[in-house]
């Protein structure tokens, strides 16, 4: 029992500090645009991620639709994230590791970073230390045109599996990103007057706002992660050039109003 206990507290302080100090190659992913990152849990799954995000990124179609009740900030989602079978087949084999993290030594979860030429492979090495540094200026973005980029920026608790964090705050930073440039389908106003047991009357107002979404993204980029340890919240910025967004639901060619 004490040996367990004794794990336990050794378990949590590595996963403590490993939020504190990460590789440089994974907050900046900018500047190694021959690689790509993997998540996974156990022997081979961070290569299997990093192949289906190698092949998101060079492109990917997201059909479906969206609705968010704007009072309560609730969604319905029916939407899907489509990429080629072809890119998976073409470079299940052609990925080769560079580095990789413990994430959390409990679940067996890693991250990973791969490249894709095996001529140019090399280990980066350079650890940055999170406390010892400001929170970037972009996570207090949402989303912007700039040079011709749009950039989005996603956002998720950093509470519970951190793997799942991280791959649900690219996710969304992709998502805000199609919808920002997309146009809504259209939008109610509901207005309820509820009754309680002593004779109370509550009027509730919501918007539902309502989107179609049938968009292709090619080339897209995640430049930078960060995670802010004091509000327990992870950020992803990423960016798609305004030509590389194809839909018939564009604002403006793209531009957002």
């Amino acid at each position: 029992m004490n040996y367990l206990l004794i794990l336990f507290i050794i378990s949590s302080s590595l996963c403590y500090s490993l939020e504190f100090v990460l590789p440089h190659w994974f907050l900046f992913p900018k500047e190694y645009p021959d690689h790509v990152v993997g998540y996974g849990r156990g022997e081979g799954s961070s290569i299997h991620d990093a192949v289906i995000m190698h092949c998101f990124y060079r492109e990917v179609i997201i059909v479906g639709s969206y609705y968010r009740y704007n009072y309560y900030e609730g969604r319905i989602s029916d939407y899907y994230w489509n990429y080629s079978p072809k890119c998976l087949e073409e470079f299940k084999d052609k990925l080769f590791p560079v580095s990789s993290i413990v994430s959390n030594i409990l679940t067996d979860s890693h991250i990973a970073l791969f490249n894709i030429s095996p001529s140019e492979l090399k280990d980066p090495i350079s650890f940055i230390n999170i406390d010892e540094l400001d929170n970037p200026r972009w996570i207090q973005k949402d989303f912007w045109l700039e040079d011709g980029y749009y950039y989005s920026v996603g956002m998720y608790t950093s509470i519970g599996e951190k793997n799942d964090a991280w791959k649900t705050a690219e996710e969304r930073a992709f998502f805000n990103l199609v919808t920002s440039v997309s146009v809504h389908v259209g939008s109610v106003a509901i207005n309820t007057i509820t009754e309680d047991v002593k004779g109370n009357l509550f009027e509730n107002y919501e918007k539902v706002t309502g989107y179609k979404l049938h968009s292709k993204l090619i080339d897209s980029q995640v430049l930078e992660r960060w995670p802010d340890l004091k509000s327990n919240l992870y950020y992803v910025l990423v960016r798609v050039h305004k030509e590389n967004i194809i839909s018939p639901n564009l604002k403006n060619n793209g531009d957002k109003k």
